[in-house]
């Protein structure tokens, strides 16, 4: 990367379901200096189940409005595919990143990442 910013903004999803709140995932910002910071992607929080039936009520808990909604050749007329958004503000703006981690708790939800972009 090598490149300063103020914010990444992350396009993600995941398969299966885990836990309200529970951590499945992480991103880590590696800096130029050395130093790093750990994003957790928290089930949700962050993301959802990627696969989204249109009969089922929608889940108790709070969940993130989905960035993205679709289908492929396998969702139907009943389904749908979502993705998710999650901004994150950088507490070292001025510090370029060298590097980015992206990591899974290896939960029985498995986050997968799409795109990140920088501001």
């Amino acid at each position: 990367m090598g490149r300063r910013c103020a914010r990444l903004y992350f396009l993600h999803g995941t398969g299966w379901l885990a836990e309200p709140t529970q951590q499945i995932g992480s991103y880590v910002v590696h800096y130029t200096d050395g130093q790093q910071e750990e994003i957790p992607i928290r089930y949700a929080e962050d993301v959802e189940n990627w696969w989204w039936n249109l009969s089922l009520p929608p889940p108790p808990h709070h969940q993130p409005p989905p960035a993205w909604l679709g289908t492929n050749h396998a969702t139907g007329e009943r389904n749908r595919i979502r993705l998710y958004v999650t901004s994150w503000s950088n507490p070292r703006p001025d510090v370029p990143i060298a590097t980015l981690d992206f990591t899974s708790a290896r939960s029985a939800s498995y986050p997968f990442l799409i795109a990140v972009t920088m501001e």
